[in-house]
């Protein structure tokens, strides 16, 4: 029911403008965005198959569902009524029945996430030849996913560290395992971006400099804006007169866009870099309070401010891409949706925006006292693992985040549910 429910709300897809832009970097091969590939690429396999992203909401449906049902087959045979209650609301969260259907890289990255722990879960407790193909399963997952952000790999080197210790005895096998796992995992990741590089058309976008240079501008203004000192007087002059007056703690896009010839886009990123770190150093009271409104920008309001965007519902009509000149949404033969059905599922999320279903602070919570439950549950480990990687990799956006948008912790609803339904359903340790 779940599966029917989240493909008739997100079927044939939702599309942003980041949804579109991956589209059309599928379709051309003209990588025009600063984003890892993977998507783009995925998206071009789908695509080829079927027009559109509608098998890319399939997919994401699928591995949500293999969770649960991973899950399910292991469960507690004496199972009474309050438990599967638990499991039952779980299932039914309406953020991940809302979410499935927006085709976005944050969502396929956590049901990749979810499948992949769930598959080592499994195969802890499978013989030699079932437990090796859900290892694989898992690792295959775990690699792709940690593909589709920047700093995924704290979501896949601990399952791929402990894929390796449920496939090999003694210790020095099991590290050694493990290392070639990991090394498997960023060769993937690696491996993509030199793919996409090689087959990409047209100017080649420095990802790694472009997303530098976003994350600089961004912290520059914050220090700035909070009493700090920026050690390079050019760059200090344009942040404070440019940058400071557009600056939220929410987002970087409000902030403009340097203009041609000025300091900031003049200035090699080494030499950035070096005025950026610089600045944090020198005025450390001034970088963390940027830092810190910006995190509990993103765990506490991402629901609610409206800078922060936790809802999407059909096509953007329009997306206009400086670089080309041009708006690409015509040419993908793409038209603007705003149905009524969009409209149905817009108003019944935003029922629940003000409520802790939009809060990252009640998942990390949800997923706190779950974990603690799952610890009296039979082979829990690769679940509670989970959870802490969910944990630090929500952290890591404490120093690389730019955005308030609920979509960049989606990972924290869907491993709360996965917890729960486990902690419901799990036999307790014999």
């Amino acid at each position: 029911m779940q599966a029917i429910a989240g493909l008739a709300l997100g079927l044939p897809g939702h599309l942003s403008s980041d949804s579109v832009v991956q589209l059309y970097e599928a379709r051309t091969l003209q990588f025009i965005s600063f984003q890892p590939p993977s998507m783009s690429l995925l998206l071009r396999i789908f695509d080829s198959w079927l027009p559109g992203a509608a098998l890319f909401v399939v997919a994401d449906q699928l591995l949500l569902t293999a969770s649960f049902l991973l899950l399910f087959l292991r469960r507690d045979i004496r199972l009474r009524t309050p438990a599967a209650l638990f499991a039952l609301v779980a299932v039914a969260n309406p953020v991940l029945l809302a979410y499935t259907g927006i085709v976005w890289k944050d969502v396929l990255m956590a049901h990749l996430v979810a499948f992949g722990y769930a598959c080592l879960y499994t195969a802890r407790a499978r013989a030699d030849l079932g437990r090796a193909v859900f290892v694989f399963a898992a690792l295959a997952c775990l690699a792709l996913g940690a593909s589709l952000r920047q700093h995924a790999l704290i979501l896949a080197i601990p399952g791929a560290v402990y894929a390796a210790f449920i496939v090999a005895q003694g210790r020095g096998l099991r590290w050694s395992l493990g290392i070639a796992f990991c090394a498997t995992v960023i060769g993937t990741s690696i491996a993509i971006v030199a793919y996409a590089d090689a087959v990409g058309v047209g100017e080649t976008i420095p990802r790694m400099a472009t997303g530098l240079r976003s994350l600089a501008y961004f912290d520059l203004a914050g220090i700035a804006a909070n009493g700090g000192s920026i050690p390079d007087p050019a760059i200090a002059a344009q942040v404070n007169a440019t940058q400071v007056p557009s600056y939220t703690p929410l987002r970087n896009d409000p902030l403009p866009v340097p203009a041609a010839g000025s300091p900031l886009w003049r200035v090699e990123t080494s030499d950035l870099l070096r005025v950026w770190t610089r600045a944090a150093a020198e005025s450390p009271q001034a970088y963390l309070a940027h830092r810190i409104a910006h995190f509990w920008s993103l765990v506490w309001q991402s629901g609610t401010a409206p800078l922060c965007g936790a809802i999407h519902t059909g096509i953007v009509p329009s997306v206009y891409v400086p670089s080309l000149g041009r708006d690409i949404v015509p040419e993908l033969g793409l038209h603007g949706r705003d149905d009524r059905r969009d409209r149905l599922i817009a108003w019944f999320l935003s029922r629940f925006a003000s409520t802790p279903l939009f809060n990252h602070v009640f998942w990390l919570i949800v997923m706190a006292v779950a974990g603690g439950t799952l610890l009296g549950k039979d082979g829990s480990a690769p679940l509670v693992l989970l959870a802490i990687s969910a944990f630090a990799f929500a952290l890591g956006y404490s120093v690389i985040g730019i955005s308030c948008e609920f979509r960049y912790l989606y990972i924290l609803p869907v491993t709360a549910s996965i917890l729960v339904f486990a902690a419901a359903l799990a036999p307790r340790r014999p």
